[in-house]
C-alpha cells in the first residue's frame, strides 16, 4: 500500500462521523422554519400556522443534508414543497421552494430560494383556571353522605370515624371552573375512591358524586356536599399503661372514652402515660395540666429525658417542639398520696396554636386508701 493511499485512507476516516451526521433535525414539533422572513410556526407534528393562516404540514429527512417540508393551506388550495439544504456539520446553508399558489383557477407554480432559520418557539403557558373551588383541601372536611372525609395534609386523609377512623392518601386536580376531583387510596385495602366535587360560584359547596369500590365492584353515589375547617387536630391519648393509651381517634373536652383511673395505697404513687399526636399538618401545640393540693401531689415529666415541666404544664404554657403531621410528644403525669383517704379527677388538654378552635382533652379518676394494718380493729366475740 503506496504512503499516498494510506493517507487517502486516515483522512477519509477523520470525515467519515461528519458526512455520515443527520444534519437536518429529525422533526419540526415546537419549531419554527422561516424562509427568508416568511415565518411557519408548528406547535404539533403535523399542523401550524403560517401568519394568520392554518396551514398542515409534512416533514421528513432525505438525507445527511438535505430535508423535505411540503406545506398545504386548506382554505385555499396551496402547497409549498420546501426543500431545506444543510452542510455536513449541520449549518444552514439555503431553501429550494417550488410553491403551487393556487389550483382554482389554475396558476403557474413560483420558485424561490434564499436563506432560512430554524428555531424553538417559544410556548406560554396557558394562564391558570380560575375556579371557585378550593385552591386545596389540607385543613378541611368534606361531608359527603354520612361519611366525615378529613383532609389532614397536603396527601393524606382519613374517613373520620371515633376510635377507629380509615385513613387514605389522595390526589386533588381542579377540573374546571366550578369542580375539582379527589382520588383517594386506602391505606388498609388499596381500595380506591374518586370524588367530583361541584362547587357555586362563591365557592360554597353544592354536591359531589363519589365513585368507590363495593365488593369488588364500582358504586357511585351522588349528594349535597357541605365542608368546613377540621378541628380534630390535637389528639391526646391517656393510659396506666405506656402500650394500652385510650383517645386515639377521639376528641372533645368531656372526656368521653378518654378517661382512665386507678386506685393505689396511701404509700403509692400513681403514674399516667399521656401522649399529644398531631393529626394535622405540622403545628405547634399548647398543653395545661390540673393540680391537686389536697389529695396528691401533682408532677409532670418528659418522656423518657423526664424533665420536670409541672410549673409549664398547670400554667398552661407548655409548648413541645414543632410537630409533623402524625408526630408525638409523651409526658407522664405522676400522683404521690399527701392523704391516706381521697380522690382525684385530673385533666390534660392541648390546643393547636394555628387553630385554636382544634381543642382535645384526657381525663383521670385516682383513689387513694390507706392500708390496714396487721392485727388492728377488734376481734369478733364467739
Amino acid at each position: 500500500m503506496t504512503t499516498t493511499r494510506r493517507l487517502l485512507i486516515a483522512v477519509s476516516t477523520l470525515f467519515v462521523p461528519f458526512l455520515t451526521l443527520a444534519a437536518p433535525p429529525a422533526e419540526l414539533t415546537g419549531r419554527f422554519v422561516s424562509l427568508k422572513g416568511d415565518r411557519l410556526e408548528f406547535p404539533s407534528a403535523s399542523s401550524g400556522t403560517n401568519g394568520a393562516d392554518a396551514v398542515t404540514y409534512t416533514y421528513s429527512v432525505t438525507d445527511a443534508t438535505n430535508a423535505s417540508l411540503v406545506v398545504n393551506y386548506p382554505s385555499t388550495g396551496r402547497q409549498r414543497s420546501v426543500t431545506l439544504v444543510f452542510d455536513a456539520g449541520g449549518a444552514l446553508l439555503e431553501y429550494r421552494e417550488f410553491d403551487l399558489v393556487s389550483i382554482n383557477p389554475p396558476m403557474p407554480p413560483i420558485f424561490r430560494s434564499g436563506t432560512f432559520e430554524i428555531g424553538l418557539l417559544e410556548v406560554t403557558p396557558p394562564p391558570p383556571l380560575d375556579c371557585s373551588a378550593p385552591d386545596e383541601l389540607t385543613g378541611l372536611y368534606l361531608q359527603t353522605g354520612k361519611k366525615r372525609l378529613e383532609f389532614l395534609t397536603g396527601d393524606r386523609g382519613r374517613h373520620y370515624l371515633p376510635g377507629k377512623s380509615g385513613y387514605f392518601t389522595y390526589v386533588y386536580t381542579i377540573t374546571d371552573e366550578d369542580s375539582a376531583r379527589a382520588s383517594l387510596t386506602y391505606e388498609a385495602d388499596d381500595r380506591t375512591a374518586l370524588l367530583d366535587l361541584d362547587f357555586d360560584a362563591q365557592g360554597r359547596p353544592v354536591s359531589f358524586t363519589a365513585t368507590e369500590e363495593k365488593n369488588g365492584a364500582p358504586l357511585t353515589t351522588t349528594g349535597k356536599l357541605a365542608m368546613g375547617t377540621n378541628r380534630h387536630l390535637a389528639d391526646l391519648q391517656i393510659g396506666t399503661d405506656a402500650a394500652k393509651l385510650a383517645g386515639n381517634d377521639h376528641f372533645g373536652a368531656i372526656g368521653l372514652h378518654q378517661t382512665v383511673g386507678q386506685r393505689g395505697g396511701d404509700k403509692d404513687t400513681l403514674v399516667y402515660t399521656i401522649v399529644l399526636q398531631n393529626d394535622g399538618d405540622t403545628d405547634t401545640f399548647r398543653l395545661r395540666g390540673s393540680r391537686d393540693r389536697s389529695h396528691f401531689r401533682v408532677e409532670y415529666y418528659t418522656y423518657p429525658a423526664r424533665e420536670n415541666v409541672t410549673a409549664a404544664m398547670v400554667a398552661g404554657t407548655l409548648e413541645p417542639s414543632e410537630l409533623g403531621h402524625d408526630a408525638t410528644a409523651t409526658y407522664t403525669m405522676e400522683l404521690t398520696p399527701l392523704r391516706s383517704n381521697g380522690a382525684f379527677l385530673g385533666e390534660v388538654s392541648a390546643r393547636s396554636l394555628s387553630m385554636p378552635e382544634a381543642r382535645d382533652a384526657v381525663h383521670s379518676l385516682s383513689f387513694v386508701k390507706a392500708r390496714s394494718k396487721h392485727g388492728s380493729g377488734k376481734k369478733k366475740r364467739r
